[in-house]
């Protein structure tokens, strides 16, 4: 499902080659904190996919987008949630934030360990 392993693989590979070549320490420890980022932010997406949380929120999408309100803001989900899992935006803080967010709290009471991938 994930290619996220190569896509750190690569960006960090091109940063890196970006630090050394504008050398420093400080560089170096920018490079370094963009690495954790990334597989931080690709470890809680992960965990959203796996444990039904994602699946859920799909779900109950598919319920909410055929009320008014739902219609109104499906355009703004459509927006940001897929570009966290294309890797596009996994780290920018309001999509990944979006993703988190509803994966908390837009449930709906709904179960997410019967959609859980074990």
């Amino acid at each position: 499902m994930f290619s996220s392993g190569l896509l750190v693989a690569f960006e960090s590979a091109r940063d890196l080659a970006r630090a050394l070549l504008h050398g420093g320490d400080e560089a170096l420890r920018e490079w370094e904190s963009g690495v954790l980022l990334r597989l931080q932010s690709w470890r809680r997406v992960v965990d959203i996919f796996y444990n039904g949380r994602l699946f859920t929120l799909l779900k109950m999408g598919d319920h909410i987008r055929r009320t008014v309100p739902g219609k109104m803001v499906d355009w703004h989900f459509r927006k940001h949630m897929p570009r966290v899992f294309t890797g596009e935006n996994v780290t920018h803080w309001y999509s990944l934030g979006l993703l988190t967010f509803m994966a908390q709290h837009a449930l709906w009471h709904n179960d997410p360990d019967a959609l859980r991938i074990a």
